[in-house]
C-alpha cells in the first residue's frame, strides 16, 4: 500500500490535512449560510424570543415568551443567544450559533480523542498515522450525517446539550486514560508491544494491589480531564436540565461496572472538589429560579417536562419500543449501516458477549488508553436504552449517542483502510527469513515462538510488521493460537486478534452483505429524491409547495447524487482490494448532496413559507398604531412574535377573538389581523368593504379591522 507507507513519511502532512478536513467540515456543514434562512416554526422562535426578552427585560433569570413565562429549558442556551444577540445584532445567526459551536466542539474533540485512543494496538511509533486515519474519519462521520446537521443549524438546546454532554464523556475519558498509567507510549494512544506485555500486565497487577492495599486514598484535586468533565457538565445540566448529569452518569456507570475499576476511579477523579464545581455552577440559577416563580416552575420544569417526560407520552410523541432503531439508522445515513458490525468488531475485541463481570481481570490488566471502544458501546447502549425505556419518544432524544456511533464506526473502518495488502509471493521468497515463520518455530513452545518473533522483528522491525500482519500464514498461526494456548498472554491474543482484522473483514460476508445493503439503500434513497415532489403533503402555509420544488429541479440533483453514490459503492464492492473506500465514497456523496441539494433546497422552503410571514412582520412594524393590538388566526407562528418584537394573540377562531377584546378592552378603536384570506370571510364572516387590505404575501394576508364590527357581529 504505497499511499500509506508515503504518509508515514511525511508526518507534517497529517498536520495540514487535518486542519484543512476540520475547517472545510466545521465551515460547511455548521457556519456556512447559518444566517440565511429565516427561523423555523415552531420551537426555534421560541427561544429566539425568549433570549431576547432577556436583552430588553435585563431580567437574565426567568425566560419569558410573548408575555408569558417558558419553563421549558434551563438558561444556557437563552444566556448564549443573548450574548450572541449583543454581539452579532439581533438575527438568525445569533440565533443559531450556540447550536453550531455544540456541534463544532464535538466534532474536535472526537478528532483529538480518537488521535491519541483510538489506534489499534501497534507495535511501533511510525504506525502512528493510523492513529490519524482514525480520527480523521471519526470527525467527518461525527459531521456528516442528518442528525448533527438539521440540529446544528438549528437554533434550540438540543445540539448544546448534545456538544457540553459528548464533550463532558470525552473528558472523562481522557482523565480516566491518563489517571494511572503514567508516561510514554501508552498516554499516547501507543500500546505496548507483543514482546513487553508481559511487563506491562506484571505493572498493571502491582498498580491493581497497590490500589488494594490503599482503599481509603482518595484524591481531592481531579485531573484535567475529570476536571472538564465537571465543568462540561454542569454546562449541560444548565442546557437541558437533570438529563445532562444522568446521561452521562449512566455512561460512566456501566462502562467502570464492565472494567471493575468502579470504586478506584471514583477515588481519583477527585469528587469533593469537583463535585463542588459541579455544585457552584448550576444551583445558583436553580435556586434564584425557583425562589422567584416557587411551585409554578417546579411542577413545569421538573415534574411536566422532566419526569413526565419519561413516564407518560407528552404533546402526543409517544411510539413503539423500537422507534429508535428506525432513527438511528435514517439520522445517521450513510454511514449507520456499517453500526452494526463495528458494534460487533467492539464486542468481539472485548469480548463483551462472554464477559462475565466476577471474572473482569482481562479488562483489569488492559491499559486504559485501549478501552475507547468500550467505552463508546457503553455510551451508545447506555442513551439507546435509556430512551427506549422513556415513554415520550422524539428523534432528536438520539442526537448524544451519535458521537459514540461514530467512534465505533471509525476504529471499525481504521482497520480496513490500514489492511495492508499481501505482499508478492516473489518478495516473500525474498525476505522470507525475516517474514514467515518457520515450521519449527510453530512447533515451539509458547516461549520459544515469542523468541523468534523478537529476533525477526529485530532484523527488520517495519517490514517484519507490515508483512506478517498479513501474510497467510500468520493469519493461520493467529486463528489457532487466539484460542488461549498455554502460556499466551492477554496482550498477545489481543494483538493477534487485530493483526488479522483489516483484509479479513473486507473479505466477510456480513461486510459484503452490509455493502450491499448500503448501495441498495442509497438507490431507494436516489428513488424517493426523483419522486419527493409527490411525496410533499398539503401545506396551508404553502399550498403549492410541491408544485414548485418540481420546478426547481432539485429532486433530480438529489437523485442523481445519491443514484451515482449507489453505483460507485456497487463497482467496488467487486473487488476486495477496493471494498474499502465504500466509505469515502458515501461521505464525499453525503457532502456532495449538502452542497448541491440540501442547501438549495432549504433556502427554497423558506422563501415559500417563512419569507411571506417576515415580509408581513416588517409591515406591522411600518403601519401598526400605538396600542394597536396584532391578531393571528388559522395559524400559530411564532415567528411572527420575534420579527415583529410585539406580543401577538394567536386566536382560534372568531369568539376566541371576542372574548379576548372583552377581557381586555383598550382605548385604540382597531385591530391588526393575519390569516389566510379566505378566513374572513369563512370564520369571521367578514365583507372586503369592512376591512382595510394592508398587504398579502403568499398563504397570508394582513388587514386593519375595526373592533367594533367584530364585537358587534354575532358569536359562532
Amino acid at each position: 500500500m504505497q499511499w500509506w507507507n508515503r504518509l508515514r513519511k511525511h508526518p507534517k502532512f497529517h498536520v495540514y490535512f487535518s486542519v484543512l478536513l476540520l475547517l472545510t467540515l466545521c465551515t460547511v456543514a455548521f457556519l456556512w449560510n447559518l444566517g440565511s434562512t429565516g427561523l423555523v416554526d415552531e420551537t426555534e422562535p421560541l427561544f429566539a424570543e425568549a433570549a431576547r426578552q432577556m436583552v430588553v427585560t435585563g431580567d437574565w433569570i426567568t425566560p419569558y415568551f410573548n408575555g408569558e413565562t417558558r419553563f421549558d429549558k434551563p438558561p444556557l442556551v437563552y444566556w448564549l443567544m443573548a450574548v450572541g444577540y449583543q454581539v452579532f445584532g439581533t438575527n438568525e445567526w445569533a440565533v443559531r450559533l450556540p447550536s453550531a459551536l455544540g456541534a463544532i466542539a464535538l466534532t474536535l474533540g472526537c478528532f483529538w480523542t480518537l488521535l491519541y485512543f483510538g489506534g489499534s494496538p501497534s507495535p511501533e511509533k511510525e504506525l502512528k498515522p493510523r492513529f490519524w486515519l482514525t480520527a480523521w474519519i471519526g470527525s467527518a462521520l461525527v459531521t456528516l450525517n442528518p442528525q448533527t446537521l438539521i440540529w446544528a443549524r438549528t437554533g434550540v438546546s438540543d445540539m448544546l446539550l448534545s456538544g457540553c454532554m459528548g464533550c463532558a464523556l470525552l473528558c472523562f475519558f481522557w482523565g480516566y486514560a491518563s489517571s494511572v498509567e503514567g508516561t510514554g507510549n501508552r498516554e499516547q494512544g501507543i500500546a505496548p508491544r507483543p514482546r513487553a506485555a508481559d511487563k506491562a500486565q506484571g505493572n498493571a497487577r502491582q498498580d491493581g494491589n497497590r490500589e488494594k492495599k490503599k482503599p481509603g486514598n482518595i484524591k481531592m484535586l481531579p485531573n484535567k480531564g475529570y476536571f472538564a468533565f465537571y465543568i462540561l457538565t454542569a454546562f449541560a445540566v444548565l442546557a437541558k436540565g437533570p438529563v445532562g448529569i444522568v446521561i452521562p452518569g449512566l455512561t460512566i456507570f456501566i462502562f467502570l461496572l464492565c472494567v471493575g475499576r468502579f470504586w478506584q476511579v471514583v477515588r481519583e477523579m477527585g469528587i469533593f472538589v469537583g463535585g463542588a464545581v459541579f455544585l457552584v455552577l448550576t444551583v445558583p440559577w436553580y435556586v434564584l429560579v425557583i425562589l422567584r416563580n416557587g411551585q409554578t416552575y417546579i411542577d413545569s420544569f421538573f415534574g411536566y417536562h422532566n419526569f413526565e417526560r419519561f413516564t407518560e407520552v407528552v404533546n402526543g410523541h409517544g411510539a413503539p419500543w423500537f422507534f429508535y432503531f428506525g432513527v438511528v439508522l435514517v439520522g445517521c445515513l450513510p454511514w449507520s449501516v456499517y453500526l452494526p458490525l463495528a458494534i460487533a468488531r467492539s464486542m468481539r475485541f472485548y469480548k463483551i458477549v462472554r464477559l462475565r463481570f466476577w471474572k473482569r481481570s482481562r479488562l483489569r490488566r488492559q491499559p486504559r488508553s485501549e478501552q475507547l471502544g468500550l467505552f463508546a458501546l457503553c455510551w451508545f447502549f447506555g442513551i439507546f436504552g435509556f430512551f427506549t425505556i422513556a415513554v415520550t419518544k422524539l428523534p432528536s432524544y438520539t442526537l448524544p449517542l451519535i458521537p459514540a456511533a461514530a467512534i465505533l464506526v471509525a476504529l471499525y473502518w481504521s482497520q480496513i483502510f490500514t489492511a495492508i495488502p499481501k505482499r508478492p509471493q516473489r518478495l516473500i521468497a525474498r525476505q522470507g527469513a525475516a517474514v514467515r515463520p518457520r515450521a519449527a518455530e510453530r512447533r515451539a513452545t509458547p516461549r520459544r515462538r515469542q523468541g523468534a518473533r523478537e529476533r525477526a522483528s529485530s532484523k527488520r522491525p517495519a517490514q517484519a510488521f507490515e508483512e506478517t500482519s498479513n501474510d497467510a500464514d500468520l493469519g493461520t498461526r493467529t486463528k489457532t493460537e487466539g484460542r488461549g494456548q498455554k502460556g499466551q498472554t492477554d496482550a498477545d491474543r489481543e494483538w493477534d486478534i487485530h493483526q488479522d482484522s483489516g483484509k479479513k473483514v473486507a473479505k466477510e460476508w456480513g461486510f459484503l452483505a452490509t455493502g450491499i445493503f448500503n448501495a441498495l439503500l442509497l438507490l431507494v434513497l436516489a428513488i424517493v429524491a426523483f419522486y419527493s415532489p409527490n411525496l410533499i403533503g398539503y401545506d396551508p402555509a404553502a399550498p403549492n409547495l410541491g408544485e414548485l420544488f418540481r420546478q426547481t429541479g432539485l429532486h433530480l440533483r438529489g437523485g442523481i447524487i445519491w443514484g451515482m453514490v449507489s453505483g460507485a459503492i456497487a463497482l467496488l464492492l467487486l473487488q476486495p482490494q477496493t471494498r474499502r473506500w465504500i466509505l469515502l465514497a458515501n461521505l464525499l456523496g453525503f457532502f456532495a448532496f449538502i452542497i448541491f441539494a440540501l442547501m438549495p433546497a432549504s433556502e427554497f422552503i423558506d422563501r415559500e413559507r417563512q419569507l411571506p410571514l417576515r415580509e408581513l412582520a416588517a409591515t406591522i412594524t411600518q403601519v401598526q398604531q400605538p396600542g394597536e393590538e396584532i391578531f393571528m388566526t388559522g395559524f400559530k407562528k411564532p415567528s411572527l412574535v420575534f420579527y415583529t418584537q410585539r406580543p401577538v394573540n394567536f386566536i382560534g377562531d372568531k369568539n376566541s377573538a371576542i372574548a379576548r377584546l372583552q377581557q381586555e378592552p383598550t382605548s385604540v378603536p382597531t385591530l391588526l389581523l393575519l390569516a389566510q384570506p379566505t378566513t374572513f370571510a369563512n370564520t369571521f364572516d367578514l365583507q372586503p368593504n369592512q376591512y382595510e387590505n394592508l398587504g398579502q404575501r403568499g398563504a397570508y394576508q394582513l388587514i386593519r379591522l375595526d373592533k367594533q364590527i367584530l364585537l358587534n357581529s354575532p358569536e359562532q
